[in-house]
């Protein structure tokens, strides 16, 4: 387990780092720009607007939300989530798990602007309360899954340019898969039991 480890963060090193960094950039300045625009622009009036919107088209009514059940849900709806991004890495030119990403910023800093409303809260509050407890652990490996879709992506147009897909792919999809289990699930399962059991004592505290 010690040298499975050692080759994914020696992979996460050598080959993510850098699309990680720049990923994670750009998440948090459109989290920061989205939760300032839905602060001052939208204000609570259109909160409300935006949210009754999203209700009536919703058809996800009947959510089992008992607390046995909670974390799972979360651990396999952010799993399965993680996993969709990654794989849309295989669809060359597009760059999905970019565009992906940047709707998952959008719709995050949307939460934290749209919490601070309601609760009267300062942006930092909004965050620590709120998305902090759980999302923390989320944003790390969610990003890091963007990157890993991202680097598939940029190789498998590079595999198409330069013929040689058979030689590199295999490579990128066996450490992939070893960021995803190694990593990514664990971190996951994690944030799923915190966002169940902590983020609602928290949140609490404040109402």
């Amino acid at each position: 387990m010690r040298e499975q480890y050692s080759k994914t963060f020696n992979f996460i090193k050598k080959d993510i780092l850098k699309t990680y960094c720049i990923c994670f950039v750009i998440f948090i300045c459109i989290l920061v720009l989205t939760t300032c625009l839905t602060y001052y622009m939208v204000g609570v009036d259109g909160l409300k607007s935006l949210i009754k919107g999203l209700h009536e088209t919703s058809t996800n009514e009947n959510v089992d939300a008992s607390e046995n059940q909670i974390w799972y849900a979360f651990f396999i709806h952010n799993s399965l989530a993680n996993l969709s991004v990654i794989i849309s890495g295989f669809i060359p030119f597009l760059f999905i798990p970019l565009f992906i990403m940047i709707f998952n910023a959008v719709i995050n800093g949307f939460a934290i602007g749209g919490f601070a409303l309601v609760y009267q809260l300062s942006f930092l509050t909004s965050f620590l309360s709120g998305i902090a407890p759980h999302g923390v652990l989320e944003y790390m490996v969610n990003i890091l899954g963007f990157a890993l879709g991202i680097t598939l992506c940029k190789q498998m147009i590079s595999g198409i340019k330069n013929k040689n897909l058979k030689t590199t792919i295999p490579y990128y999809i066996k450490n992939s898969l070893r960021v995803y289990i190694l990593v990514i699930l664990p971190v996951l399962l994690i944030a799923g039991i915190v966002e169940s059991t902590i983020t609602p004592l928290v949140i609490n505290l404040i109402k």
